[in-house]
């Protein structure tokens, strides 16, 4: 049988010779003091004892001047570039579910990356993986959602308190037969001033790789004429027509100025008792006559569809 015997060879001393016989009281102490101990949860409270967290917030010097907190300019610098790449979307009328809106617009923009949804009591904010997806979004501009005018926008400062008095819309338009000496910024500009205030253009256009027609972004009011063409005159006895194709045509009431309803859905009063019962004027764009009470024609890339 086996020798079971204990001794030095079977278990070889540990390495630690502070403990060996020699139990020497102060290196004991050392080796002990050596150890890592727990902080006591006092040093937990303690200013600068934080642990270093992400989501940790710091204490500034405020300000205050007649009982007014100021912001300093610098703490709302970093914020815009931070919102900077948001792209903003609001419904003119009542809103609807987050989760509809977010399905709905995953079928509709089909973008090679994906995107971030969060929203607040009224606007939605959308944040783009593919920096192409966010500017194709933003040139595809507004459309409708269920009927209901969804208005897409870049973030900017003031968005949150323009929303519920917004007086310019930008929508996204074709300019057809424009001359080539006018196919600049400076021409583009001054024509689409004909139809508000001129806004942007698609690459397609500033780059020229698309002649067939100019597609440019103009802000319109709610009291804008939408012509379905006018004409310029280049020179003695050069008149040109521009035809004018819109890619949608917002609710705009002509009693209280404003988007979302037409002047006869109107609820406030007016001085006019005439103007409640006006029905909305048809436009016509390529012989196709659109009733603003249907919903929104589209017309581009020669494709007409109601709703």
């Amino acid at each position: 049988m086996a020798d079971l015997s204990v001794n030095n060879q079977n278990f070889p001393p540990l390495h630690l010779e502070a403990r060996e016989t020699n139990n020497n009281n102060s290196e004991e102490r050392e080796l002990v003091s050596d150890q890592p101990r727990p902080s006591p949860w006092s040093t937990l409270f303690q200013a600068g004892k934080t642990s270093p967290l992400s989501n940790t917030l710091q204490k500034g010097d405020v300000q205050i001047v007649d009982g007014i907190t100021q912001i300093p300019l610098d703490l709302v610098m970093k914020g815009i570039t931070e919102w900077y790449d948001y792209v903003v979307g609001f419904f003119l009328e009542k809103r609807l579910p987050f989760l509809t809106v977010r399905d709905l617009l995953r079928k509709r923009w089909k973008l090679k990356g994906n995107f971030e949804m969060v929203a607040d009591e009224e606007l939605f904010y959308f944040k783009f993986s593919n920096s192409e997806d966010r500017k194709r979004v933003l040139e595809t501009g507004s459309f409708y959602i269920s009927g209901r005018c969804f208005i897409i926008s870049k973030w900017c400062q003031d968005i949150e308190r323009r929303r519920n008095s917004v007086q310019l819309i930008p929508i996204w338009v074709n300019l057809h037969n424009v001359p080539k000496e006018l196919w600049t910024d400076n021409g583009l500009s001054y024509l689409v001033t004909r139809l508000g205030i001129p806004d942007s253009m698609d690459d397609a256009t500033a780059h020229r790789k698309r002649l067939k027609y100019a597609k440019v972004s103009v802000k319109v009011e709610s009291t804008a004429e939408l012509p379905t063409f006018f004409d310029v005159e280049m020179g003695k006895d050069d008149i040109r027509r521009i035809a004018v194709e819109y890619g949608w045509i917002p609710k705009m009431c002509g009693n209280c100025k404003s988007f979302g309803h037409f002047t006869a859905d109107c609820t406030r009063k007016t001085s006019n008792s005439k103007a409640r019962g006006t029905r909305e004027k048809e436009v016509v764009v390529d012989n196709t006559r659109f009733n603003p009470k249907v919903g929104c024609l589209r017309t581009m890339d020669g494709e007409v569809v109601i709703g």
